[in-house]
């Protein structure tokens, strides 16, 4: 028995369809750091294509079986991802495809005076689109725990400062693909101490000391990354936020800045 393909039959309404797909899917993938070292994680993908205007509707199960042709590996700069997206081309027959996959990604790290290791984890969003045979693009999202200690406290206090987790997110698209733990260290950088996951008391000595010396509001955060950032011809396009989770406050303190004034390419 022949079952009828009703997706592929003709609309008649002459409306173009620009993004239609699947949400929140989640599969393994396997992530290659910029040592080559594999690490294995879930990916939370988002996949779709522009439904041309005569065409009825598209085959979801397809998405599914883009998913499951292989082990789906990516490099820790999004590498591997155009892959996907040619396949996604062939099997859903469409000229326009995007996906999105987010990920926690795991980076070793040593405490600042014992050196001992700990593992710290990241969530990373890798952002793609093919559009024709053009080359794809795609954006990252980085986003990166550090502590603040407010300068404004430090100022008026006898003693002590409020210090809180604050949260930068890096959206960032450049024209050679960077590995996204280059992202992450600059980022790290830039608060007032880094996180670390194992401290032992010389460890929490240093860090505490170190954030005191290097008091910074969220204003300062997003201004000093922007600095960096700018300095980078390799970077097309950028938006940095960084959420103080405030530790007095019943609410967070929040910046943001966007190279030029201007939306980022996936907006």
């Amino acid at each position: 028995m022949i079952l009828s393909d009703i997706q592929k039959q003709f609309d008649t309404r002459g409306l173009v369809i620009q993004n239609v797909g699947i949400k929140e899917i989640k599969y393994p993938i396997r992530i290659i750091d910029q040592q080559g070292i594999e690490q294995s994680s879930i990916g939370l993908f988002d996949l779709s294509i522009t439904l041309d205007a005569t065409q009825k509707g598209a085959h979801l199960s397809r998405f599914i079986e883009v998913l499951e042709s292989g082990p789906l590996y990516f490099s820790s700069s999004g590498e591997g991802l155009d892959n996907l997206l040619n396949y996604m081309k062939v099997r859903l027959q469409a000229n326009r495809v995007f996906l999105a996959v987010s990920f926690p990604f795991f980076m070793e790290k040593l405490a600042p005076q014992t050196h001992l290791k700990s593992l710290m984890d990241y969530t990373i969003t890798f952002r793609a689109r093919k559009f024709d045979d053009a080359a794809t693009q795609w954006e990252t999202t980085i986003q990166v725990p550090v502590t603040s200690v407010c300068p404004c406290s430090k100022a008026i206090s006898v003693y002590g400062a409020h210090n809180q987790r604050s949260i930068l997110t890096l959206r960032i698209i450049t024209a050679c693909p960077v590995p996204i733990e280059y992202w992450i260290r600059l980022l790290e950088q830039q608060g007032s101490a880094e996180i670390f996951s194992l401290l032992k008391r010389p460890d929490e000595k240093w860090v505490t000391e170190r954030a005191y010396e290097n008091a910074k509001f969220v204003e300062d955060i997003v201004r000093d990354v922007s600095l960096l950032l700018n300095q980078d011809k390799n970077i097309f396009s950028y938006h940095i936020a960084a959420n103080n989770i405030e530790s007095i406050h019943n609410h967070s303190a929040y910046a943001e800045i966007s190279s030029n004034g201007q939306n980022n390419l996936f907006d």
